[in-house]
């Protein structure tokens, strides 16, 4: 069965194209993620800690100077969930296919944010973009690789980490990354705005605004100025 196109939205920052995919939708509360006593919670925001936030999953295409990057690439496949789109429908739509990604930033180490980093190829995971470096912050790729699901063969982390890793594809880079939210109901747009070149993007919800902004560093030969 065919799968539909994950929603995708363009905007133009200077020479760059940055396209927004949305893979996936997560309703979650805000109390199960910001650990915090309800005598610390501000007046002016209790009733968000207690209301169901609606959570897209996204990833960023930034098309810049002849590289083709991507920020982040997930997947929401929670068993029992109905079947969602692709994150390689949401590059095709805009006419991008794997093999062009010449850079992935994985932003942090949450597991929506790089388990499609790696598809099944003949019952094997594979990457998914052969020809991109992976870039992965020093820290949290040294713990992952270090760590017990490591030893596991049918874990997420050994079958896309591990892979990459293994293909020569991950480079442990400082990734550095911008991210500021608002919780209100309008909320003040935070700015996006460029370090040095790279990744730039906003995506708005009902509940939240959130600007990342993320820079590579790297010696290879990228745009002029980075």
């Amino acid at each position: 069965m065919s799968q539909s196109i994950p929603p995708t939205r363009s905007l133009s920052l200077g020479a760059a194209t940055i396209t927004i995919i949305n893979v996936g939708d997560m309703t979650e509360f805000l109390k199960d993620w910001i650990i915090l006593p309800e005598s610390d919670r501000p007046a002016d925001y209790a009733r968000v800690f207690e209301q169901p936030m609606h959570v897209p999953i996204q990833c960023v295409h930034i098309a810049l100077n002849g590289r083709s990057i991507l920020v982040d690439a997930g997947k929401f496949d929670p068993p029992g969930a109905p079947v969602r789109p692709r994150l390689t429908d949401g590059l095709a739509a805009i006419g991008v296919n794997p093999e062009d990604i010449t850079d992935v930033v994985v932003t942090h180490a949450h597991w929506d944010h790089y388990n499609a980093t790696t598809a099944l190829s003949d019952g094997e995971y594979a990457p998914q973009f052969p020809k991109a470096r992976h870039f992965f912050g020093k820290a949290d790729c040294e713990s992952i690789l270090n760590g017990e699901a490591m030893r596991e063969a049918g874990s997420m982390e050994n079958q896309t980490l591990g892979v990459l890793n293994r293909a020569g594809l991950l480079a442990r880079s400082r990734v550095i990354l911008i991210w500021t939210s608002a919780f209100e109901s309008s909320p003040r747009r935070a700015k996006p705005r460029v370090i040095r070149c790279c990744a730039c993007a906003q995506a708005d919800t009902r509940s939240s605004a959130w600007a990342i902004c993320t820079t590579i560093r790297s010696k290879s030969n990228g745009p002029s100025g980075w």
